[in-house]
């Protein structure tokens, strides 16, 4: 899970972080202080987190229930409002990337059908972002998207998808990771979406 990546990129460049999980045992360093909760239900740990923070979000669709997706950010954007955060940055899809001006990877004919409900999730995700009031940040992987090690080798854009030589846009956890924490150190992208590849 790229959450667990973030977070490790995260302290090992000396960020302070508050994890706050549904599920204690998903964070395997026991010496940090975590919170376990959820965000549909904020109200309950909100006490607990420092005003003006950076929150960073790696929560998304689950599959068969993508229509919860939009509760669930609506109530991060509340929370964040609540906790006056900083910055709001968030792990996003590639389906509402642009593959020509006009046409979107969600809307190609090479987009897997079965992914779309997902991929809807995450741009009805970014609308509600783009119509709140916080300094978000929106990344969007390349269009596969996995666990891997650190090349180093990758391009950052925009709005658009990016792909490599032979046309693939892949990224690793790692990679997307540090480029992450980049952009929290050295904010270019602020109210802004962008993207990253190989």
């Amino acid at each position: 899970n790229v959450g667990r990546v973030i977070l490790k990129e995260l302290k090992e460049r000396g960020h302070e972080v508050l994890p706050v999980v549904r599920n204690l045992n998903k964070i395997e360093d026991k010496t940090l202080k975590v919170i376990e909760g959820d965000i549909n239900k904020y109200k309950d740990f909100i006490n607990e987190i420092p005003k003006g923070i950076i929150v960073i979000s790696a929560m998304g669709p689950v599959y068969g229930s993508e229509e919860e997706f939009l509760e669930i950010m609506k109530n991060l954007i509340d929370f964040s409002k609540e906790i006056e955060a900083k910055r709001v940055m968030v792990v996003g899809g590639a389906g509402s990337l642009y593959i020509s001006e006009t046409l979107r990877l969600i809307d190609s004919e090479n987009f897997i059908e079965d992914w779309k409900p997902i991929a809807r999730a995450h741009i009805n995700a970014l609308e509600l972002l783009k119509k709140s009031e916080l300094n978000w940040t929106y990344f969007s992987p390349a269009a596969f998207f996995n666990p891997g090690e650190k090349k180093g080798n990758y391009k950052l854009g925009t709005t658009f998808l990016l792909s490599d030589a032979n046309g693939k846009s892949e990224i690793s956890f790692s990679d997307y990771a540090e480029s992450l924490v980049d952009e929290l150190e050295n904010p270019k992208n602020e109210r802004a979406q962008f993207t990253i590849a190989y």
